[in-house]
């Protein structure tokens, strides 16, 4: 689908060719470069974090089966926290047709 998605959104299969190349790593930056490690800091963190997550479900279901009321205010927080962090949109890959 990637693939396929690359040739909707290429000007000429010049251009394609190009992207497809860069996708696959062709004359890509060495992977300590640019950032990866704060990537992978930020993918660490989340990981321990959902790990801990998990932990105090289990140590403390009895307390929040007893709040109960408190998930869909917390679930509806995470869903505008999603809005206020996602990416804005791109354009529908069929646009050019």
């Amino acid at each position: 689908v990637v693939i396929g998605w690359v040739f909707f959104r290429a000007t000429s299969f010049g251009n394609a060719w190009d992207m497809l190349q860069q996708m696959h790593g062709v004359g890509a930056l060495p992977a300590a470069a640019a950032g990866s490690a704060l990537v992978m800091a930020l993918v660490v963190a989340g990981l321990v974090f959902m790990h801990l997550l998990d932990w105090a479900r289990m140590r403390y279901s009895d307390a929040l089966e007893a709040r109960e009321w408190l998930l869909w205010p917390l679930l509806v927080l995470g869903f505008f926290m999603t809005l206020l962090v996602g990416d804005p949109g791109h354009d529908f890959i069929y646009f050019q047709f």
